[in-house]
């Protein structure tokens, strides 16, 4: 017999693949299950799904913050935060990324929280406090806001904010500064900071808003089809019948949809409110006050903000263009604007606090004078009061100040003109100052009470009848004053609609 050993060479080679084919397969179908098991999201329903977004999206925003900061100090030398970053900052936020992914929400914020807290303190702590890194601490509010019992931790991430904020601004004197940079770099690093919180929150609002957006659109396809079943009900009983039933599965999915917009806003509202001056603030600069706060939508475009600079206190009221979400999202901007001017640049003159904040509106809006361009902007009243000398100084954006002083009510007239671009002419604003003692208040508002239609006539309120109605209440009580200020409100307003957001602060001296 004559063997072929060519042909056998071969079939032992095809034997011999056939054995690690069948050898390997386990292997290849376990790798391939995990690859499929890890690159699969895991979906949840309800507000846990805008919870998972806005998880997954703040991972991400911290992750990139982080490739920025690796860049800066490994170009700065910075040895110890630019392995910190490597070996923890970055992998928490992947990690978060991923547990978001797959569903798993509880973990993510915590250790998000964890991470923002340490690399800040260290941040201030070896750089100093010029960096600005104790700014960010205050990511950990809107932190807050992403576990699942947000009313517990929003209120604990808030106080840790506060706390680790205040324990450097008193007792870091930069006696653990490691790294010694120049001011332009440590400018850059506070602008870095500065920018951080601001598109971080700024992104995560975008998002909602976004997400409202096309909600609506969905409604707006929803409504159409809805038109269509209405035109086809004039056919047979038995197709009557049938289009009852799509009727029925259209309007359960509308009142889905309308209930999804509703959470959304309840939560950008939430949002917004925790980056409002919280009460501890307001009662410690500003003992005894009210503050009557009446958004006409969810969210609201008025805002109040407050803020202590040594014994300076430093308060205001502002109207921005427009009221819910559009609104809502400048006054965004003016506070993080308000923030920088005073607390990081340390302005105390309420006519220069203005014209920054008319400098900054103008410039992130890109507004050029066009008349094609948006005329968004703001209105504000603005006060400052030197708690040693008892001197107020007043500027304000087409919205007065009324002062009350042994039972007489003088107005102080703001300068007419917005916090936005203003004809071709560079205008200044101006500041008003008078001495104040104890007893007297100031009022501060927009123009939303006023504006109110209602009563017999269905006009509207007007600032006469509400200087006159303070002048009757400022004997009382400041928490009585904005009780009834409400309550006087509403039987104006009857069973009409608001007509704008309303804000109005009492501060008693």
């Amino acid at each position: 017999m004559i063997w072929d050993l060519n042909y056998g060479h071969g079939y032992r080679k095809e034997l011999w693949n056939m054995i690690q084919i069948y050898t390997l397969s386990p292997y290849l179908c376990r790798l391939y299950l995990t690859g499929m098991t890890i690159f699969h999201k895991v979906s949840v329903s309800g507000n846990l799904k805008y919870l998972q977004d806005t998880q997954m999206i703040g991972a991400f925003l911290g992750a990139s913050m982080h490739i920025i900061y690796i860049i800066l100090f490994l170009v700065y030398k910075i040895n110890v935060l630019l392995w910190f970053n490597i070996f923890f900052s970055i992998p928490v936020f992947i990690i978060a990324f991923i547990l978001s992914y797959k569903g798993r929400l509880k973990i993510p914020p915590v250790i998000g929280t964890i991470e923002v807290a340490v690399h800040q303190m260290l941040g201030v702590l070896l750089i100093g406090q010029e960096t600005g890194f104790h700014i960010l601490l205050f990511c950990l509010i809107p932190i807050g806001i992403l576990f699942q019992k947000w009313k517990v931790s929003f209120f604990i991430n808030s106080l840790i904010a506060f706390l680790l904020f205040l324990s450097v601004v008193w007792f870091d004197s930069g006696q653990f500064i490691m790294y010694v940079l120049p001011a332009a770099k440590l400018t850059l690093m506070r602008v870095i900071n500065s920018l951080g919180l601001f598109t971080i929150v700024g992104l995560i609002l975008f998002y909602y808003i976004s997400l409202n957006k096309e909600l609506y659109n969905q409604i707006q396809e929803t409504n159409e089809k809805l038109n269509e079943i209405n035109n086809e009900l004039n056919g047979t009983i038995e197709v009557l019948n049938i289009q009852k039933d799509k009727i029925e599965s259209q309007h359960t999915i509308l009142s889905e949809q309308n209930k999804s917009i509703t959470d959304s806003l309840n939560y950008a509202s939430r949002i917004q409110s925790a980056l409002l001056p919280q009460k501890e603030i307001l009662e410690k600069t500003l003992p005894d006050h009210f503050i009557l706060f009446l958004p006409k939508e969810i969210v609201s475009g008025d805002f109040f903000w407050v803020s202590q600079v040594d014994q300076k206190a430093v308060f205001c009221i502002a109207d921005c263009t427009g009221h819910g979400v559009p609104g809502a999202f400048m006054s965004l901007l003016g506070i993080a604007f308000l923030d920088e001017i005073v607390n990081r640049r340390k302005v105390l003159t309420p006519n220069q606090i203005l014209n920054d904040l008319k400098t900054e509106v103008i410039k992130a809006l890109k507004q050029k004078g066009k008349r094609e361009e948006q005329k968004d902007g703001m209105d504000i009243a603005l006060c400052i009061y030197d708690k040693k000398s008892g001197q107020v100084e007043f500027a304000g954006a087409y919205t007065p100040l009324y002062l009350i002083s042994d039972g007489d009510i003088k107005e102080f007239i703001a300068d007419k003109m917005p916090i936005s671009y203003f004809f071709d002419i560079p205008q200044s604003f101006h500041s008003k100052t008078f001495k104040v003692k104890e007893g007297d208040i100031v009022y501060i508002f927009s123009d939303g009470y006023a504006d109110q239609f209602g009563g017999p006539n269905r006009t509207k309120y007007k600032s006469g009848p509400l200087k006159e109605y303070l002048q009757t209440i400022h004997n009382m009580p400041m928490s009585e004053q904005k009780i009834l200020l409400e309550k006087n409100f509403d039987v104006w307003k009857g069973n009409q609609e608001q007509t704008d957001d309303v804000i109005l602060m009492g501060v008693r001296f």
